[in-house]
């Protein structure tokens, strides 16, 4: 888990409440909110894959794209990478396969 105040640092993101519209907007997941370590208020804790994904669409934002396009093209990179590693994967399956499909006639 990572605290909304490292979340901030490690980003770039300058302010909280970019989080939360964020969270609103289901862009990212709600928080686990916890006592303040000093025992007065509350910190917020963010699941630690929610780092890349703020980082990469921080990015984005900073490039140019607006917030929904971000989005778009994160999830796209996304689908991009999953469909790699699952081609890669059932190619690496079937070449450690004893059982090979027949060849063409």
């Amino acid at each position: 888990m990572i605290s909304s105040r490292e979340l901030l640092e490690r980003t770039g993101i300058k302010s909280i409440r970019t989080l939360t519209r964020w969270h609103q907007m289901g862009v990212i997941p709600k928080p686990l909110i916890d006592t303040h370590p000093s025992g007065r208020g509350e910190m917020a804790y963010w699941p630690d894959w929610v780092l890349d994904k703020c980082k990469r669409i921080w990015e984005l934002r900073k490039e140019g794209h607006t917030l929904k396009s971000a989005i778009k093209a994160f999830d796209s990179e996304r689908i991009s990478r999953l469909l790699y590693l699952k081609r890669v994967h059932c190619q690496a399956a079937l070449n450690q396969s004893r059982f090979r499909p027949a060849e063409p006639a």
